[in-house]
């Protein structure tokens, strides 16, 4: 098994704790694997060419997630077109 270890400020860590509650996570590592799901799920939703949004439905309102890392992903379509020249 590999270790994976990073540096963070404080802030961020009193973050991650405050959503482990929130979420009733019971590890660092349950932790970082739900957002790795998340954010792999999230890069297919754009390789497919579609937006990863939320809505509400109480003011049929869709807001659009905007997240640097989703902006580099190119639809599928696009990749090979780019592959095949």
């Amino acid at each position: 098994m590999a270790r994976f270890q990073l540096d963070i400020s404080d802030d961020r860590l009193k973050e991650i704790e405050g959503l482990m509650a929130l979420t009733n996570t019971a590890t660092k590592k349950e932790f970082v694997n739900c957002a790795i799901t998340l954010l792999k799920w999230a890069i297919r939703q754009r390789q497919l060419g579609k937006s990863v949004a939320s809505y509400d439905d109480q003011t049929d309102k869709i807001k659009e997630l905007a997240m640097p890392i989703l902006d580099a992903v190119r639809p599928e379509e696009d990749q090979q077109q780019f592959d095949t020249g």
